[in-house]
């Protein structure tokens, strides 16, 4: 089969490309509309091997509030001059968008069959999470469409590759069906300039969002996961088979 760029989730699977990065990356920056706790899992493991990990995540709340508003205004030029004022705003503060964010986090988390294999995945995060290797924002100021995954190379990779780093764009969440549905669609951009580029992007969303990290990680103590007697040893023990 000749080599393709594209990840299609059919022939190429974006779980399998992005675990690939990980593992020989210093540093990843994500940026989605929205995430579930099942992409999470998909590379939950390889996150533990980073330097950093920052996520940047939308909230797709905010689709309704541009439609209220548009309904209110006269013309679509002042519903251009609204959103790009950020007056889609007005209807809920930044920190009643964070909250939506973890509403629906938390709702995931609870309607999760419980499993070993969860709550190790959970109390992995949340570690990740109290140690800052992973930092996660939510962008409040519009509805994030994009969905980007950016990752800097270890110094090998590097320069066997001629460029700092790597990225993949396309239309998938950081979800279990971003990462196998074959409806998606995402396609590597190479490149030194492109790498530059996409970094400077990410870095301006960035400082305009709003930290999350501490209020998730504060979700995840509250969870069954954790909050509650574990009911399953985190590894097992010698000789002892492990959840199928």
């Amino acid at each position: 089969m000749p080599y393709s760029d594209i990840i299609d989730n059919r022939n190429i699977k974006l779980r399998d490309e992005v675990n690939a990065l990980l593992g020989s990356s210093d540093e990843a920056k994500i940026a989605v509309g929205y995430l579930y706790l099942s992409g999470f899992y998909q590379i939950a493991e390889a996150l533990g091997e980073l330097k950093e990990v920052r996520i940047l995540t939308g909230n797709t709340l905010q689709r309704e509030t541009v439609e209220v508003l548009a309904q209110s205004l006269a013309s679509e030029d002042e519903l251009v001059d609204a959103v790009e004022a950020g007056k889609v705003q007005k209807k809920s503060v930044k920190e009643g968008i964070v909250n939506d964010v973890a509403e629906a986090i938390t709702r995931n988390l609870q309607a999760l069959p419980h499993s070993a294999d969860r709550e190790r995945n959970i109390r992995r995060l949340s570690e990740f999470i109290k140690t800052g290797n992973v930092k996660i924002k939510v962008y409040t100021k519009h509805p994030l469409h994009a969905k980007a995954y950016i990752f800097k190379y270890k110094k090998e990779h590097a320069e066997a590759n001629r460029a700092e780093g790597i990225g993949i764009v396309g239309s998938s969440n950081l979800t279990i069906s971003g990462f196998h549905h074959n409806t998606e669609l995402n396609t590597y951009v190479r490149g030194q300039n492109n790498y530059e580029e996409l970094n400077k992007w990410f870095n301006a969303l960035w400082e305009e969002a709003v930290p999350f990290s501490e209020l998730l990680a504060n979700r995840f103590e509250e969870s069954w996961a954790i909050k509650t007697v574990n009911p399953y040893p985190l590894s097992p023990r010698k000789g002892q088979a492990q959840d199928p």
